[in-house]
């Protein structure tokens, strides 16, 4: 009996995948392109200069709010074919401690 739960739990370990458990609060946004993330970088690395840290974050600031009403207006416009991607939306905005 022995000797067939170990090549039981062998095959399971070689076989079956296990899952990843992500890190909390390092979600993706959607509306996070390549360039913004790559604004972002920028600003971070320009923090020694005040006055061009001040103007990236201005920049920083505009692309990440263009990119998020870009995306919402995307949402919006297809929620009659798609309304499960508008309604995950709307359940990652409110959160596990937000009363509305």
């Amino acid at each position: 009996m022995a000797g067939v739960l170990g090549v039981i739990r062998e095959a399971q370990q070689k076989f079956i995948p296990r899952r990843r458990k992500h890190a909390k609060g390092r979600t993706r946004h959607p509306w996070l392109m390549r360039e913004v993330k790559d604004s972002i970088k920028a600003k971070a690395c320009k923090v020694a200069r005040i006055s061009a840290f001040k103007n990236m974050q201005r920049t920083t600031k505009k692309a990440i709010c263009g990119e998020k009403m870009k995306y919402e207006c995307k949402l919006a416009s297809k929620i009659k074919e798609d309304h499960k991607s508008f309604f995950q939306y709307i359940k990652g905005k409110r959160g596990k401690n937000r009363h509305w």
